[in-house]
């Protein structure tokens, strides 16, 4: 681990110590965002920002150390984007005790995209092995050569669809959101969710601007 990350973590520990519980105590952060919501207070919400800012930076100044992020301004884009999605989406978390493992999900997602995004070249078999997608799912666009214009050309025929559609294929290719995070995400139904990314995806797979990066 090099010094640079071992003082950044170091500085991590030190800021964590104005909690009044430790950073891995995963059950009173979870108790704390469940009696945020029955008895909102401002400084229960402070207390759990100040965990989730913490935990967030950590996870990725892990991932930085293991692998480091290239430029290393993508690790403070990362925490920053990750913080600002949990910021506008915990109020739809529907189990409220189980928090952390959420925040946790957002984090191993945002960082999964970005990993594709670094990638030139990944073939459709590659992802489907390493991540698990399903044969009979489509293999998500954002995730295949060409990365950046593909991407681009994504996003624009998203934008086309209509909202019941856009949003869930949206958190689905962009976003890395499982089917049962769009569901929590979205309000509706695993199964209902299941429907639209289908529909969704066939008529990305058929638009004539996205014909050419398909086999």
């Amino acid at each position: 681990m090099s010094t640079s990350v071992q003082a950044d973590l170091c500085t991590l520990d030190r800021l964590a110590t104005s909690l009044p519980f430790h950073l891995d105590d995963a059950a009173q952060v979870n108790a704390l965002f469940v009696s945020e919501a029955t008895s909102p207070d401002p400084h229960t919400r402070y207390l759990i920002e100040v965990w989730t800012y913490l935990h967030v930076r950590r996870y990725f100044l892990v991932k930085h150390a293991c692998e480091p992020f290239r430029p290393v301004s993508d690790l403070d884009a990362l925490v920053a984007g990750v913080f600002q999605r949990i910021d506008r989406h915990h109020a739809g978390v529907r189990q409220r005790d189980r928090y952390t493992h959420w925040v946790n999900k957002v984090c191993k997602n945002a960082y999964l995209s970005y990993v594709r995004r670094r990638r030139d070249v990944r073939s459709v078999e590659e992802m489907q092995a390493q991540y698990g997608f399903e044969q009979s799912e489509a293999v998500p666009y954002a995730a295949q050569a060409d990365g950046a214009s593909l991407r681009a050309a994504v996003q624009r025929v998203i934008r086309t669809l209509p909202p019941f559609l856009r949003t869930p294929i949206r958190l689905y290719l962009m976003d890395e959101y499982t089917y049962a995070e769009i569901a929590e995400a979205i309000g509706k139904g695993t199964p209902t969710v299941r429907v639209y990314i289908s529909r969704a995806l066939k008529v990305l797979r058929g638009h004539p601007d996205l014909l050419c990066f398909t086999d």
